[in-house]
């Protein structure tokens, strides 16, 4: 990994912090991350920046403890179906979970992100001015304007399906494609935005989405070798 990118993971880790020392005491805080308040206070004032394993450490509790937790209080669940309209809206939150995602891809070359519109687009944003790629939206109707699209036809669990397009100049043969979605049901966007990057001979390096259903998860991991990633598993 280059330096700059060591740089950027501590500078999370600060901004985490930052974000924490917000909404808990430093008390509370020495016992959430097993750090003393001394230390705490230099990491959030800027005195210093904490190791790049201590910056993982810091990171990881982030993700799997608290962040996880936020998310959890931001959907609702109503009839069996999930609402997640003021998760998708908050744009700060957006923007700490792109970086989480940046984060848990870095080891990654990415050219090029990929997801369906509409909840996927603001996430999917972030994450592209994180990483310095383009974004690529597939849509369900074809564009004014455009000629020649990549087609493919989404299959839904109820055996209906529809068609999802893509402008065939958006992705390249050879693009490094990491997929970004708000939430996985049951994975028939996912597999179908696996197809586009297959018709435009890219390649899907990883999936990343807010909320994925565990059995869904665990389906899309058996039939891809690529990472499913789900910041929160329901």
């Amino acid at each position: 990994m280059s330096k700059i990118y060591d740089i950027k993971i501590k500078l999370l880790a600060v901004e985490v912090l930052k974000l924490l020392k917000e909404n808990y005491s430093y008390k509370v805080l020495e016992e959430m991350l097993n750090l003393p308040a001394p230390v705490l206070s230099r990491y959030i004032n800027g005195k210093v920046l904490p190791s790049l394993k201590r910056a993982n450490e810091i990171i990881n509790i982030f993700k799997n403890d608290i962040l996880q937790d936020i998310v959890r209080r931001k959907i609702e669940f109503r009839n069996g179906i999930i609402n997640i309209t003021a998760l998708v809206s908050d744009i700060n939150l957006l923007k700490m979970i792109a970086r989480i995602a940046v984060h848990e891809f870095r080891f990654m070359k990415i050219s090029k992100i990929l997801t369906k519109e509409t909840d996927g687009i603001p996430l999917a944003t972030i994450i592209g001015y994180e990483v310095n790629s383009n974004i690529v939206v597939a849509k369900n109707e074809k564009e004014l304007g455009v000629d020649d699209f990549i087609e493919v036809k989404q299959v839904y669990v109820t055996g209906t399906y529809s068609h999802i397009y893509v402008p065939r100049e958006l992705i390249k043969r050879g693009d490094n494609v990491l997929i970004v979605d708000d939430i996985i049901r049951s994975g028939s966007t996912v597999r179908a935005l696996i197809s586009v990057c297959e018709k435009a001979k890219a390649m899907p390096i990883g999936v990343f989405v807010i909320i994925g259903k565990k059995r869904s998860l665990d389906e899309l991991r058996k039939e891809y070798t690529m990472p499913v990633k789900a910041l929160l598993t329901i």
